[in-house]
């Protein structure tokens, strides 16, 4: 028992590690123009509300250097308007919250992520959102 305790903790450390690197060397460049974003060939839906923002099928996003190239330019149009001061790893947990409640239990609600300029207010998905955010789980 204590080995697989161990291991997971090697695990998350690990993630930890290469997501830190991962968020460095994630480029800026990228922009999105008439509400869409482009990248790897793939264009996702980009709509800025009062409070949140939503990417549109965010589902398709599975590879977590997309993610973070794309929550990068969110933040990008963000903070030009002063709108957000939210962490990357904390929006990126949460979007991927949605994916694994997607994938997992098929809920409708979750193929799109509508991600707070602040905090979610729901204490559960702030929590998870965070784990899963600094882990890069």
């Amino acid at each position: 028992m204590l080995i697989l305790i161990l291991l997971t903790c090697a695990v998350i450390l690990w993630n930890i590690r290469a997501g830190i690197k991962e968020l460095n060397e994630i480029k800026t460049g990228d922009r999105i123009e008439r509400n869409i974003i482009e990248i790897q060939g793939k264009g996702y839906e980009i709509i800025f509300g009062e409070t949140s923002v939503r990417v549109v099928d965010s589902y398709k996003a599975k590879d977590r250097a997309d993610r973070l190239r794309i929550i990068k330019a969110i933040q990008h149009e963000l903070s030009a308007q002063g709108l957000s001061t939210r962490e990357t790893t904390s929006m990126e947990g949460e979007w991927l919250f949605h994916n694994i409640a997607y994938a997992t239990c098929g809920i409708q609600q979750a193929k799109d992520v509508d991600l707070e300029y602040e905090k979610d207010k729901r204490w559960y998905v702030v929590l998870i959102s965070e784990i899963l955010g600094v882990t890069g789980l």
